[in-house]
């Protein structure tokens, strides 16, 4: 079984990895001006100081001092903070348009728009319930439903349905691991489930293709979707 594993995870990062590669080395141009979707400018950067985070400009002036926990860099105009174990959002002028209440936010901030997360947001845990903001002024964009999702790219954002991470059971001779069993899609920037849950992984769309599997370990099968929701290479084993 461990062989198998080891197999299937060496099959997925050669997929991904060529799909990587055909897609970057089309025109380096091009690659240049698509591989920051999220737009992090580093004009204000995150910055220590007796234990708390705040940000200064590139001259090393305080823009917004330090009064969180955690910080995040600017992404599109907007930066996740932290305090006191809740996160929010703040703009470039400190002013808080996330309020602090959600125990996740993911920081690559795309076209307005970024996953969080209530509950145990840890990777795994199946309790928490992941849906996406607008971070402008916090509005739902989908409320908290999925059992994983992560930031957009090319207007998709995958989101998984069911028990989405591997996780432990039992203690002493009867602890085992349990393999995850959840779905994985892509909702639109309106909320939209475009592509329905029934991938057992995916990567993000990148110049209009993402790499995706179907089953588990030895029955998995890899292949390439358009943003469509359909395989224009595979799927195979």
């Amino acid at each position: 079984m461990l062989t198998s594993n080891r197999s299937n995870t060496k099959r997925w990062i050669a997929l991904t990895f060529a799909l990587s590669i055909s897609l970057v080395s089309c025109n380096s141009r091009e690659s240049s001006l698509n591989l920051d979707p999220y737009h992090f400018d580093r004009q204000l950067l995150p910055l220590e100081s007796s234990a708390k985070w705040g940000y200064v400009d590139r001259s090393g002036r305080v823009v917004i001092p330090p009064k969180y926990d955690e910080a995040a860099e600017f992404s599109n105009g907007y930066a996740v903070v932290t305090l006191n174990k809740k996160s929010g959002v703040i703009d470039k002028t400190g002013k808080l348009t996330v309020p602090l209440v959600y125990d996740t936010i993911i920081g690559e901030v795309y076209k307005g728009v970024v996953p969080f997360c209530s509950g145990n947001c840890s990777y795994d845990s199946n309790d928490g319930r992941w849906g996406f903001l607008r971070v402008a002024d916090g509005s739902m964009v989908v409320h908290p439903k999925y059992g994983d999702a992560s930031a957009f790219s090319e207007d998709l954002a995958p989101f998984c349905i069911g028990q989405c991470h591997e996780h432990s059971e039992g203690e002493g001779v009867n602890w085992h691991m349990v393999e995850a069993t959840g779905k994985w899609g892509f909702v639109d920037l309106n909320g939209k489930e475009a592509i329905a849950a029934q991938f057992d992984k995916v990567t993000p769309f990148f110049r209009g293709v993402a790499a995706v599997t179907l089953g588990k370990s030895d029955q998995a099968r890899h292949g390439y979707i358009d943003t469509r929701g359909s395989f224009i290479v595979g799927p195979s084993n």
